[in-house]
């Protein structure tokens, strides 16, 4: 069960279709939206149900794939669930879909943003979550059809460092992730991957918005020197944190792998929906006031972008 069906829900649920959903003991790849849905989905969900969820490739691979609907939460029990929607919606989805879930799920998160285990429905088994970091480019534009840019990656890692009492849990998404194609990794500090995400998300997102591009463009000329900035103040914030991570050499890759993607904030400025902005950029800012640290240039492109959203509500 995947519980999210935007760009990412819909990419993982093509792959697991394509590699679950057949032989003699196939799994059921369950897609699941909401009432509050948008119209759009909506839409999305009504074309992949009377049609097909289409998946395009970077290497021009095309594939037509079938996963199950649910317009609404199911009460039939998941072995596995995906959470993918929104960080601000974690808390929403958890509660609508806490009927689809048993003592036994296994909960994977693969939702942006830091402390996302703290906004999932607290009567769900905090030993049955996992955490899932993708760094992979995918675009939903129009219903049924999803575009998928650059390598197909995650990095999977416990709520705890109690990864080896659940080994057989931590087994079986990998066995998920790896027959669909994925190039896993595993930690077992999931801190330490949500900033390594959360950096990659507070440089791209923000900035690509601002110069309404795709993400390969940031890190060309002119935007380059800005990306440095940029990186250069997120290093501060990480640097307060104690924490390992090269924000600049990090998020140059993740830029390059999913070049010719449009980043989820910048998709949801130009369709006039509610962004991250908040969970990213505001809270950096956030974040560093805490730790009296100077960022001027996050706090420009926050107020900046503010100001471009506020207008687009309108």
């Amino acid at each position: 069960m995947i519980v999210g069906p935007g760009a990412v829900g819909s990419m993982l649920a093509s792959n697991f279709y394509l590699s679950l959903d057949k032989g003699a003991y196939p799994f059921k790849i369950r897609l699941g939206g909401s009432k509050q849905s948008s119209c759009f989905t909506k839409k999305h969900l009504e074309e992949i149900k009377r049609n097909v969820l289409y998946l395009k490739t970077d290497s021009n691979l095309n594939f037509y794939t079938k996963p199950q609907i649910d317009f609404v939460p199911s009460l039939e029990k998941a072995d596995f669930v995906i959470f993918a929607v929104k960080n601000f919606d974690l808390l929403k989805a958890s509660e609508n879909y806490f009927d689809s879930i048993s003592s036994s799920s296994v909960i994977l998160v693969v939702s942006n943003g830091i402390d996302a285990f703290e906004k999932i429905n607290k009567k769900i088994h905090k030993k049955k979550l996992f955490r899932g970091l993708i760094e992979t480019g995918c675009e939903l534009n129009e219903p049924g059809k999803i575009l998928q840019h650059g390598e197909a990656k995650i990095e999977i890692s416990p709520n705890d460092s109690g990864l080896v009492s659940r080994n057989n849990d931590f087994e079986m998404i990998k066995f998920f992730f790896e027959n669909a194609g994925f190039a896993v990794s595993t930690s077992k500090d999931s801190h330490l991957s949500e900033w390594k995400k959360f950096m990659a998300n507070c440089l791209i997102n923000p900035l690509a918005t601002l110069f309404n591009c795709e993400n390969g463009k940031i890190v060309d000329e002119p935007i380059l020197d800005i990306f440095f900035k940029l990186a250069s103040e997120l290093q501060q914030l990480v640097d307060s944190e104690k924490l390992p991570i090269d924000v600049k050499s990090r998020v140059l890759e993740i830029a390059k792998n999913t070049s010719s993607n449009q980043n989820s904030m910048l998709k949801s400025f130009l369709n006039g929906k509610k962004s991250e902005l908040q969970e990213m950029t505001g809270e950096v800012l956030r974040l560093a006031g805490n730790r009296k640290l100077h960022l001027p240039l996050n706090n420009f492109l926050f107020s900046a972008l503010k100001i471009i959203e506020d207008k687009n509500k309108m």
